[in-house]
């Protein structure tokens, strides 16, 4: 297995003295147990998107539906939220006028510090049109 096509997910242990990277998963744990001692290996530090918030967020819109029946499904409120709270790309069409489009809040086009500002962003859009609010997942 190399861990060069594949990432290896570490997180930081609680020590403030020497403080230690800890493989995230058995499979991660894996691929770390195959360096052999004493050998030097290159880490790029990059914070990773948290999945459980995106769940939380896609979780709070179908939750929105349940109570307040303001989309058909969970993708239409997910691009009325996008375009509610401006998370939107821009595009010029050949008659010089300007639109709108939904943003991406994809893995790959979106921090984490990103998302948290915009699962934000959205609960105060939700609970400004809808009234929808869900305390359960405010933290999350």
């Amino acid at each position: 297995m190399s861990t060069e096509k594949q990432p290896v997910y570490l997180v930081r242990g609680a020590m403030d003295v020497n403080p230690i990277l800890v493989p995230q998963t058995e499979m991660d744990l894996e691929v770390v147990q195959a360096i052999p001692h004493g050998q030097a290996v290159r880490v790029e530090i990059k914070n990773e998107r948290y999945s459980p918030r995106l769940r939380a967020y896609w979780a709070t819109l179908n939750d929105c539906i349940k109570a307040t029946g303001c989309a058909p499904n969970v993708q239409v409120l997910h691009l009325a939220v996008k375009l509610g709270t401006n998370h939107v790309d821009l595009v010029r069409l050949s008659s010089g006028l300007t639109v709108a489009v939904p943003g991406s809040i994809a893995f790959d086009k979106m921090s984490e510090d990103e998302m948290v500002t915009f699962f934000e962003s959205a609960q105060e859009y939700l609970a400004r049109e809808h009234g929808f609010t869900n305390p359960a997942r405010l933290s999350s």
